[in-house]
């Protein structure tokens, strides 16, 4: 029943809503496997980014409706806006929550230096977003 209703879908919604689909799948997978690296992690912080990871799908995929972005009237790819996009929104959340982010970096990668800085979570970002901008673009291409 529920691939009927998602083949009755137009391909922009579908492409979306497969992207937000993937994306919740890792998202439950850093809510189950994050105790195991950082063991007093708040539970809400749990949960948000449980929830984040569809919400950057969501924008990410959206994105690809637009295939224009005027600047300097150049064509962006679809991997270019999706990256760009997942990267700039988990820089926000990075920016907003700096210090609970530095602490969790920390504690999950057990070092100082380079690989205990909180950016790597705008790299996560960027992975996530070209995962979405992938799945949404061969659905659309598929289906469109």
């Amino acid at each position: 029943m529920l691939l009927k209703l998602y083949h009755q879908l137009p391909p922009i919604i579908a492409g979306i809503t497969l992207a937000k689909a993937v994306a919740f799948l890792a998202g439950i997978i850093v809510f189950l496997l994050l105790p195991r690296f950082v063991p007093d992690i708040d539970p809400l912080a749990r949960w948000a980014l449980l929830f984040w990871y569809p919400t950057i799908a969501g924008v990410a995929a959206a994105s690809n409706v637009a295939d224009f972005i005027d600047i300097k009237f150049m064509r962006w790819q679809w991997w270019q806006r999706s990256v760009l996009i997942g990267a700039w929104l988990n820089l926000i959340v990075t920016l907003f929550a700096f210090d609970t982010m530095q602490d969790y970096s920390m504690l999950a990668h057990l070092s100082f230096g380079l690989l205990s800085s909180q950016f790597w979570f705008v790299g996560d970002g960027a992975i996530i977003g070209l995962i979405a901008g992938f799945t949404s673009t061969r659905i659309q291409q598929r289906d469109g």
